[in-house]
């Protein structure tokens, strides 16, 4: 057979195209390493070379190297001919497998069948990691086959320069291409090369996941880009071939590490079998499907840090730290991180947040630590931990409301005042009134405040600073500041600091009793989006009052009011995706807005729905009891982590199924609609799957093996 290895957490499916909002739903295979990413479609088709290509839809995807802290893209994607007593036989694309460590892909002609395998590597000992492609043919006659790498090596954020590519063969089974980095490019058989230097167009129908209107449709910016095609490798196909692919700042890093990372493949590939079926025995109570996301979450958006990693924040160009990132994961995997043994990176983390304090970094610190403190146990790092919350409540303690930039004020009810864009809702719009158009607003006012302030002010520099003082309270991170007095107060009495311990009592006890008074919008029974030290209110609904009820529970609000906020988000904020032929809860969108479509940033933080968000509703629901609605946001979640998108993971946003759908399917066309990144560490919260019944939850189609 062409994979007999043991098919652990593999998903195999006949990958078939589905056009529902503009091919948003086509799933993508990915595999991730700490320092390489290799992401393609799961469909494939013959192109006008003669060669078959697997379709590469978005200009981030590829073969992606992490080369000195730094995403450099490498390959685009390999097309194959093969060739068969001399004759090019008819292929038919096949059954796809895929697995959070290899995919397999088949491909079916009257000769026999063809498999294209794909791995990521960490090589033994090397800062790189190596994209190793297997070729096995399993049928009649004997059979060649030619490989024609398409290169585009460039840091990822910037043009493609194919005329800039230099290539050198340095034996039968090594070539080496050069721009600015170096790629070596080797096999475990010799091979033939044909060359023939081409300069490819290269046409990403999904961009970068942002959309546009044209003609009352709403379809994916194109982009394009430009490889290059050094020609075709060709071997002898009698038996599995392998070519393997290491990018590196110098050419003899690229080299040794191609080498090193052939001669170990059987081990790497038992090591990385026997990591993901540990998992499975660790975690015998889950469905696989399940197990696998713990897989995923746990063990592959590593990023090196020194000896040890911290989780990226997604895939892509967020293939970075972003510690709101983290923090937001940590909080929703923390008993899993600790369950499956990795309470290094929790650990690891935390070290990255003290050495880059910040106001925001402090909050989300701090937040994640009331839960978390008790299972540290180094004093060093308790001791940096009372010193940095010292520092932090010092700093809020003494602000300023009225400094433009300034970090959150404590304030005499115990709470904090803030920029509108102090929390995770930061993105920024520009508005025109009376031809004066003024940019960098905060999405987190209502747009009525911004343009009536550009009506009255009439300067574009005073209505920016008017939005950019600590003036404006907003619940979510006022929530996270009563969980970070909750850890302030340990760490003083930790420490005997009398002083600290009655100040964050004091603040403590004050911001309890002060919250519901500044946010309960009585009327709606939900919480109002932000108060300005003024009193005024904007009653906007939003999924950051969800997150604080949640947060706070009822140390602050009674189980009515608490009832109240989750009534009113289902009535106005929910978002539901088909299940068993009927819509079940899903997410919740962002907030209540006019802006129903992502289109791009401008809209990131409107009616759009945040997997990475579920988490909080998901912990409201469990304190209301409501767990038939718990297990159909589970049961979605996993159908859209295994039904669309990147297979095994989560993306970052969905759009809402509204607007112009230029080739509608109806089995999905009323599902939230992936957008952006399709990769996205946070979205995959794993905490509440391990503490339901996964043997209650909604079955669900195309289950793992």
């Amino acid at each position: 057979m062409i994979d007999a290895r043991c098919r652990l957490s593999a998903l195999s499916f006949f990958p078939n195209e589905n056009p529902d909002w503009d091919f948003a739903r086509t799933r993508r295979l990915a595999l991730r390493t700490p320092h390489g990413e290799w992401c393609q479609s799961a469909l494939s088709a013959c192109e006008a070379d003669g060669f078959w290509y697997h379709q590469v839809d978005y200009a981030h995807e590829g073969f992606v190297a992490r080369v000195q802290g730094e995403s450099w893209k490498a390959i685009d994607r390999i097309g194959f001919r093969l060739v068969v007593e001399g004759q090019t036989p008819e292929l038919r694309a096949g059954e796809v497998t895929v697995t959070p460590d290899w995919v397999l892909y088949r491909f079916e002609a009257e000769e026999g069948c063809l498999g294209v395998r794909y791995q990521l590597f960490e090589v033994p000992e090397a800062a790189t990691a190596m994209l190793a492609a297997t070729y096995t043919w399993e049928g009649a006659g004997k059979a060649d086959i030619l490989l024609k790498p398409l290169l585009d090596l460039r840091d990822i954020h910037y043009f493609s320069d194919p005329e800039g590519h230099h290539a050198e063969r340095l034996d039968e089974r090594l070539l080496v291409v050069h721009h600015q980095r170096h790629l070596a490019i080797a096999s475990d058989t010799p091979f033939a090369l044909f060359p023939d230097r081409q300069v490819r167009e290269l046409y990403y129908p999904l961009g970068s996941g942002e959309r546009e209107v044209l003609h009352g449709r709403i379809h994916f910016k194109r982009e394009y880009f430009r490889g290059m095609s050094l020609g075709a490798f060709a071997f002898d196909l009698s038996a599995p071939v392998t070519l393997a692919f290491v990018a590196a700042p110098h050419e003899a890093e690229a080299i040794g590490a191609v080498h090193v990372g052939l001669e170990h493949l059987p081990a790497l590939e038992a090591a990385c079998e026997a990591s993901a079926a540990s998992y499975h025995a660790r975690l015998p109570g889950l469905a696989r499907e399940v197990a696998s996301r713990v897989y995923v979450m746990a063990e592959k958006f590593d990023l090196p840090r020194g000896e040890r990693a911290v989780p990226g924040a997604g895939a892509w160009w967020a293939r970075e730290p972003h510690l709101s990132s983290i923090f937001e994961g940590l909080l929703h995997n923390r008993q899993t991180l600790l369950h499956v043994g990795r309470g290094a990176l929790i650990e690891e983390s935390i070290r990255l947040a003290l050495d880059h304090p910040a106001p925001e970094t402090d909050l989300l610190l701090f937040d994640f630590l009331a839960e978390h403190l008790p299972a540290l146990r180094d004093p060093n790092l308790l001791d940096e931990l009372y010193e940095a919350y010292r520092r932090a409540f010092e700093a809020f303690a003494s602000g300023s409301h009225d400094a433009l930039g300034g970090a959150p004020v404590l304030d005499q009810r115990g709470l904090l005042s803030s920029q509108p864009s102090a929390s995770w809702m930061n993105g920024m719009r520009a508005l025109s009134v009376e031809g004066l158009q003024v940019g960098g607003l905060p999405v987190r006012i209502d747009p009525a405040w911004q343009q009536e302030a550009i009506a009255w002010l009439r300067d574009a520099r005073h209505v920016q600073a008017l939005f950019q003082v600590p003036a404006y309270y907003l619940p979510e991170l006022n929530a996270r500041w009563i969980r970070m007095l909750e850890t302030g107060m340990a760490l003083a009495d930790r420490c005997n600091d009398a002083a600290l311990l009655d100040a964050s009592r004091v603040a403590y006890e004050r911001a309890l009793s002060s919250f519901k008074r500044v946010f309960w919008n009585p009327e709606a029974g939900f919480l109002y989006n932000l108060v300005t030290r003024e009193g005024r209110v904007d009653p906007t609904r939003a999924i950051t009052a969800v997150e604080a009820a949640a947060r706070l529970g009822e140390r602050v609000f009674s189980r009515d009011e608490l009832a109240a906020i989750w009534e009113a988000a289902r009535d106005h904020l929910l978002v539901r995706r088909t299940l068993a032929g009927r819509p079940a809860a899903f997410g919740l969108i962002a907030k209540e807005s006019a802006e129903r479509t992502y289109l791009g940033d401008v809209q990131a933080y409107e009616a759009v729905c945040w997997p990475s968000k579920t988490p909080y509703l998901l912990k409201l629901l469990a304190q209301l009891g409501e767990t038939r609605v718990m297990r159909e946001i589970l049961a979605t979640n996993l159908a859209h982590q295994f039904d669309e998108g990147a297979v095994f993971y989560a993306g970052e946003l969905m759009s809402l199924p509204e607007g112009g759908n230029p080739s509608p399917n109806p089995a999905t066309a009323q599902d939230p609609v992936p957008v952006r990144n399709p990769m996205h560490w946070a979205a995959l919260w794993c905490d509440a799957y391990l503490a339901a019944a996964t043997d209650c939850m909604p079955p669900r189609s195309g289950g793992i093996a």
